[in-house]
């Protein structure tokens, strides 16, 4: 019985490590690492050079900027990480270091709306259902969670990625609004257009 207890401690101990060797990077990030969506921009100070505006409202000043991204209003998504404020030579904007880039050509837009705003036994009458602002949580198809994207005003929002499958989660901004997950694919070199709709409650 004893060497038995022993054969099964040493075989859950190898699991364990084999899984936090192969499979668990995610959880390894260093928190200055970040993912977001830009566009860069031509800075005309001290000689000129290229830095980013983060859809976050912050403005990034990439040290590593490939050439082929230098330019002037392009659409970016990008993972970076801070660098020390030492390290900032042009005095404008955080420094980073770019991890990885892509152009903006593939992934994710639409609306979120609420409704439907009018009684069943109103139908026939022109009830849109209207603009609603909201926040949606993106996973991967194995359930991380890579990020939180948020709809404006009018209830559009974007978010620009590697082709594959996410599943968006909404989260209403009273917490009352209740919206059902999604499954998407997002396809290279194309925009999935996705309408995410909350319930009034109006029956």
């Amino acid at each position: 019985m004893k060497r038995k207890n022993e054969l099964i401690i040493v075989l859950v101990s190898s699991l364990i490590f084999s899984l936090l060797a192969g499979g668990c990077a995610l959880l390894n990030l260093p928190s200055s690492s970040f993912i977001l969506n830009g566009t860069v921009l031509y800075v005309d100070l001290e000689g000129g050079f290229y830095g980013i505006n983060g859809d976050d409202g912050q403005r990034y000043d990439p040290a590593n900027l490939p050439a082929d991204f230098k330019k002037d209003g392009l659409r970016i998504h990008f993972e970076a990480r801070i660098k020390s404020n030492q390290e900032n030579t042009h005095m404008w904007g955080k420094s980073i270091e770019i991890v990885s880039i892509v152009v903006a050509d593939t992934g994710m837009q639409g609306k979120s709306v609420m409704g439907p705003m009018c009684p069943a036994s109103q139908s026939g009458t022109s009830c849109p259902d209207k603009p609603y602002q909201a926040t949606i949580i993106v996973h991967d198809r194995l359930g991380w969670q890579l990020t939180k994207i948020y709809s404006d005003a009018q209830g559009f929002f974007e978010y620009y990625c590697a082709p594959g499958t996410y599943i968006l989660s909404p989260v209403s901004s009273d917490g009352y609004q209740h919206a059902p997950e999604q499954t998407i694919t997002v396809v290279q070199g194309e925009i999935t257009q996705v309408t995410i709709t909350f319930d009034s409650g109006i029956r």
